[in-house]
C-alpha cells in the first residue's frame, strides 16, 4: 500500500512546482490500479490510519524533506513501528 500527503517545493518557484499531492496519488493509481493507494492530508490521519491496521512484518518508508522526519519519529515510537 502506498500513502501520499501533500508535497511541496524544495527551493522551486511555486510557478514552477505545479503538482499536488492529490495528483501524484492520482498518477500511481492510475499505474498501478490493484495498488491501496491514498491521499491523506496530514500526519495525524496517516499515523491514525497506519495504526489502525498494522500488518505483521511492515516496513514503513518515508520519503521526503522537511517534517516527515518527525511523522516517522512518531511512528518508529509506535507498536507499528517497533513491532518485530
Amino acid at each position: 500500500r502506498v500513502i501520499v500527503t501533500e508535497v511541496y517545493a524544495a527551493g522551486e518557484s511555486a510557478a514552477d512546482f505545479a503538482v499536488s499531492g492529490s495528483d501524484l496519488a492520482e498518477s500511481v493509481r492510475r499505474q498501478a490500479p490493484a495498488m491501496d493507494v491514498r491521499y491523506l492530508t496530514n500526519f495525524e490521519a496517516i499515523a491514525e490510519h497506519l495504526g489502525a491496521e498494522p500488518r505483521p512484518g511492515e516496513l514503513l518508508l518515508m520519503l521526503g524533506a522537511g517534517d516527515i522526519t518527525k511523522l516517522a519519529h512518531r511512528m518508529a515510537a509506535s507498536p507499528v513501528g517497533s513491532a518485530g
